[in-house]
């Protein structure tokens, strides 16, 4: 289920990133299947995109990820 939420997540924000000069993230809760998945996730498309993970932990602390 996760899986399919992430990459569902992930098309989503990709699909509309229309704004060169806007930031994208998309924002996960921080569990260890999501940080999993963005970490498989091969870090030329990252930079390529220049998209971003944030993560939210249950105390509402975020952390952003490249």
């Amino acid at each position: 289920m996760n899986v399919n939420y992430f990459l569902g997540v992930l098309a989503e924000t990709l699909q509309r990133m229309e704004d060169p000069n806007a930031k994208y993230s998309i924002a996960l809760p921080d569990v260890k299947q999501f940080r999993n998945l963005w970490d498989r996730l091969p870090l030329l498309a990252k930079k390529r995109t220049g998209i971003t993970a944030l993560f939210i932990d249950e105390q509402g602390n975020v952390s952003e990820c490249l």
